[in-house]
């Protein structure tokens, strides 16, 4: 890209061919500014407002260090401390919800591998002791209360789904409306 000086006071530039130390320069590239200051990589620190042109690549390609300028950062901190509750209350939910689907994921192997026993004719817990069926496929009573409860644990999921998708869509839109917590990105991200 062309380089140029800042010539006057109120910030007229005049095209130039290489940076000088002390001068106020627009455009050029990161080269130049090396080559000038004769310092390189982690000697820089490069502070910017875009994470992709700015500190991205000035990282990446350049091993600078980077700084970024963040002009919503305060409205995001108040933010979250307002949506704290809320939070707090998605959390719990989602936990619950994990616990439940947990103890159903238990609950499912446990019955299908007592089913497998029962229905290959093996004894034990499934060969009509009492404790878990009575042989030739017919169910036990314990394999009938976990169905149930199996059921009841996946109508517990699905509520629980259903009061967390609307919280987890407008969790943060007091901050942004569009992409709610901006510091939460990849995590219920709704940029996409």
């Amino acid at each position: 890209p062309p380089l140029y000086s800042v010539a006057t006071a109120d910030g007229m530039l005049r095209e130039a061919l290489r940076m000088e130390l002390g001068g106020q320069y627009a455009g050029g590239n990161a080269r130049m500014v090396e080559k000038v200051t004769r310092c390189r990589g982690e000697e820089f620190l490069y502070v910017g407002d875009h994470i992709f042109t700015d500190v991205n690549m000035a990282k990446r390609c350049l091993s600078w260090r980077t700084c970024m300028i963040l002009q919503e950062l305060e409205q995001e901190v108040v933010g979250l401390d307002q949506g704290r509750e809320e939070g707090q209350q998605l959390r719990a939910l989602m936990s619950r919800r994990d616990e439940y689907a947990a103890l159903r994921c238990h609950v499912r192997s446990e019955l299908q591998r007592r089913r497998a026993q029962r229905d290959d004719g093996g004894g034990g817990i499934c060969g009509g002791d009492g404790d878990g069926g009575s042989g030739g496929g017919t169910p036990s009573e314990w394999e009938v209360s976990a169905v149930a409860s199996e059921e009841r644990l996946r109508e517990a999921i699905e509520a629980c789904e259903a009061q967390i998708q609307p919280m987890v869509e407008t969790e943060g839109a007091h901050v942004n409306r569009y992409w709610g917590y901006l510091s939460r990105a990849g995590w219920a991200d709704k940029s996409h």
